[in-house]
């Protein structure tokens, strides 16, 4: 849960970058993560 609220804040202050790379990483690089980005955003 506090990596989730993270990568959230990340998302709001705007390092969307950071954001989708941390998720990614989170998620593994084999997983799609476009709607849960699109969710968030």
């Amino acid at each position: 849960i506090l990596m989730h609220f993270r990568l959230y804040s990340q998302a709001k202050k705007g390092f969307m970058e950071d954001f989708e790379l941390s998720l990614q990483v989170l998620r593994g690089f084999e997983t799609d993560i476009s709607m849960e980005v699109n969710d968030i955003k």
